[in-house]
């Protein structure tokens, strides 16, 4: 529940302080950087995890003051956790931006209801936006859940030597591919494209459609570790995305209060669909090894043809918030 507060309340604000600190034609470069060090972090987390299982792997418990007694899997936490503390300090030399394009009279800020409303009188854009990029970050969540298990089970990888598979993965691909679509994005945008970053998630939906199957249903260890790597990058092209059109089409004083509804509903659509409907799916339907990859790809190749279209049906109404923004 405390990491959960944590994680919760860190993006909402990062998100609007960081399209104050750039100007519209920068922010898709700008969140790909912020939003690649969440899945740098997956990496590092996955790489140093799995040195430090082999580390403590057939040791004694741990005795650590205050906390008192921990097995050796509950040390891995602690590794992997207690360097955040001295990035949490990093944000004391962090300054807070000038305000971009604020809505006149409303520097106290606007409650809530308020923003529920606006929203609401948008349905088509933010019913698009939440259920299309909801839904394509299933992948990256259901792979960051169950694909060490995959790895364990049917491919028999040793849980260290899975650990720093998926590691090395994570921490070279995935900020690469968000990184890739915010640049592309911002490309777009600059060619005209209003909508670029649904045009980016839309492209990462149908580059998922053949590799969502195939990367976890395959039985060679060496063929499914090579279909990861394509896998991890297009499934993270549009991880970026969902910020930067919130940014584009919200006024400023709305930005983290629509930005923390678009989380709410995000957590409930991965974690619901993703991490939990897998092993579901892999009791229900699936036995054997097999049956975590195989439950994998179904949810995946369900979810991303779906994203593709959800974004697609609120293009038009996306083009005209961005062309003719209403903040008032």
């Amino acid at each position: 529940v405390g990491v959960g507060v944590g994680e919760a309340a860190l993006s909402p604000p990062a998100y609007s302080m960081i399209a104050d600190y750039f100007p519209p034609r920068q922010l898709g470069r700008a969140l790909g950087v912020y939003q690649s060090g969440a899945f740098f972090g997956a990496g590092i987390a996955f790489l140093v995890g799995g040195l430090v299982i082999q580390l403590v792997a057939g040791a004694d418990n741990f005795v650590l003051p205050l906390v008192g007694e921990l097995r050796p899997w509950q040390l891995v936490f602690f590794v992997v956790g207690l360097p955040g503390i001295l990035v949490a300090l990093m944000m004391i030399t962090v300054r807070e931006p000038e305000r971009r394009g604020a809505v006149a009279g409303t520097e106290g800020g606007i409650p809530l209801s308020e923003v529920l409303e606006w929203v609401g009188t948008r349905k088509r854009i933010f019913i698009a936006h939440f259920c299309g990029f909801a839904l394509l970050a299933v992948p990256i969540t259901t792979v960051l859940t169950w694909a060490p298990t995959h790895f364990i089970r049917a491919l028999e990888f040793a849980p260290p030597q899975a650990a720093l598979t998926l590691g090395t993965i994570l921490i070279a691909l995935s900020p690469a591919g968000v990184f890739t679509g915010g640049w592309l994005a911002d490309w777009l945008q600059q060619r005209g494209h209003a909508d670029a970053p649904l045009r980016v998630g839309i492209l990462a939906g149908l580059l998922l459609i053949p590799l969502s199957f195939v990367s976890t249903t395959v039985s060679d260890p060496q063929l499914a570790v090579w279909l990861f790597g394509p896998f991890i990058f297009c499934a993270s092209l549009g991880l970026a995305m969902a910020p930067a059109a919130l940014q584009l089409v919200v006024p400023n004083q709305m930005r983290a209060q629509v930005s923390a509804t678009w989380m709410l509903v995000l957590n409930i659509i991965t974690a619901g669909v993703g991490p939990t409907a897998v092993p579901f799916i892999s009791d229900l339907l699936f036995t054997g090894p097999a049956g975590i990859g195989q439950a994998m790809a179904l949810v995946k190749t369900l979810c991303v043809p779906l994203a593709a279209l959800a974004l697609w049906s609120g293009m038009r109404a996306f083009r005209d918030a961005v062309r003719l923004p209403d903040v008032g």
